[in-house]
Formats: C-alpha cells, sequence, structure tokens
C-alpha cells in the first residue's frame, strides 16, 4: 500500500478525531469516551518507538477487555499498540460504534506515532463481522485483517475501493462451529482474494469459542512473519 494511500486514509481519521491533550504513552489500559462508547488503548512495557498497532472488537456479550485477555501476551512481546473498543449495545456492533471510533482512532495513531504501514483489525464473532466492516469502509488505514469465526458482508463499490490495495487476510474458524458455519470463512477468503487481497484460512477443529491461543499465530501472518496459512 503506498504511502500517499494511507495519509489520505488516516488524514480523514485525524479530521473527525476530537482535539485533547496527548495520550499518556505509560504502560497500561487508558479508557476514552466517544459518543457515549468507551475505546480502551492498551500501551505494553516496551512500546517501540514507532509502534504497530491492532483494533480489536469483541464478541457479543464480551467488552474490549475480553480481546486483551487474549492479545496481551502477543502485544507485550511485540510492542504492539492495542486499540480495544466496546459497543454500546452490548450484543451487536452497530454504524455509531464505529463513528465513535473513528472520532478517535486518528488521535490515536497521531500520538502514539503509529506505524502506519503496520495497523490491523481483528475481532471474534460478531467482533470478526465488524472487523470485514471497518476494513471494508476504511480503505487504506489497515494493511491487514483477521476475522475469527465471522461473517462477511459487503456492500456495492465497497470490494471496488480495496481492490488493488496490498493487504494480507488471516482468516480463522473453527470447522465445528454451528453459530457461523465454516463455510462462511471459506467464502470470506475467496471473496478477498478476488480483489487482490492475500488470503489465507487457518483450519481449527473447534465450534463457536476463541481458541485461547490464536492471538499469536494471527499476529504472524498479519505483520508477515509466517507465510498465509501457516502458524
Amino acid at each position: 500500500m503506498t504511502r500517499l494511500h494511507h495519509l489520505l486514509a488516516i488524514t480523514a481519521l485525524v479530521l473527525t478525531s476530537t482535539a485533547a491533550s496527548a495520550l499518556d504513552r505509560r504502560p497500561g489500559v487508558q479508557a476514552l469516551v466517544s459518543e457515549g462508547r468507551t475505546i480502551e488503548v492498551y500501551v505494553p512495557p516496551k512500546l517501540a518507538a514507532r509502534p504497530p498497532a491492532v483494533v480489536a472488537f469483541h464478541w457479543s456479550t464480551a467488552r474490549g477487555k475480553n480481546m486483551l485477555a487474549h492479545w496481551k501476551s502477543v502485544a507485550d512481546a511485540e510492542g504492539v499498540l492495542l486499540v480495544l473498543p466496546s459497543s454500546k449495545q452490548r450484543r451487536q456492533w452497530t454504524k455509531g460504534d464505529g463513528q465513535a471510533l473513528d472520532r478517535v482512532l486518528g488521535r490515536v495513531f497521531s500520538d502514539f506515532k503509529v506505524d502506519r504501514d503496520r495497523v490491523y483489525v481483528t475481532g471474534f464473532s460478531g467482533g470478526a463481522s465488524m472487523a470485514y466492516r471497518y476494513f471494508l469502509t476504511h480503505p487504506g488505514v489497515f494493511s491487514g485483517l483477521a476475522p475469527y469465526a465471522g461473517r462477511l458482508t459487503v456492500k456495492d463499490g465497497e470490494l471496488e475501493a480495496v481492490q488493488g490495495r496490498p493487504a494480507r487476510a488471516c482468516l480463522v474458524h473453527g470447522r465445528r462451529d454451528r453459530k457461523i458455519p465454516y463455510r462462511e470463512s471459506v467464502r470470506a477468503a475467496r471473496t478477498l482474494e478476488s480483489v487482490g487481497i492475500k488470503a489465507s484460512l487457518r483450519t481449527l477443529q473447534t465450534g463457536h469459542w476463541p481458541e485461547k491461543d490464536h492471538a499469536a499465530p494471527a499476529w504472524r501472518c498479519l505483520d508477515g512473519k509466517s507465510l498465509p496459512g501457516q502458524s
């Protein structure tokens, strides 16, 4: 993805971010409030000068802290900044949740001097479906996505907007999933591949619940440290 694409996409986010004092770079969790939604930011103990960032959407009944439990070890080991939104309606993500995140994400990227070539989005279940939506509606912002057991929905013009933009799609799904069938990720991988996004699908012999250690292989795929499909 060219730096011009990144600049234009991130500038759009910055313009929607609210003006406020700089965020704290000390390790730990800090909470931002945007349009009635809480968005937590986790700063690892060894944050890189220009850190990579992962936006992680939780599943229904969960909150941002639940995604932190899955991604904290990766963040600590790799110096990754985590952005952990919580939906206003606990059981589903809405367009308003995405707009609330837009209002603070540019500020987070700017204050922490995030490496704009290493910004990724992930989520589980409904959060994975939201990760797809956020990726498609923010072309040029993310260099990769790692949806775990989600459902891809596409609106007119969205695939065309991301076509030709280099990105990795590191899908994960349990073959025994009865809530969101495994075939949804098979279909999603094919759809993303059709517009030039390098997609892989890591298959687990599990049902609909997040594997405890799923974040590490997802990170290696996203950040180019393993070939698509490898763990």
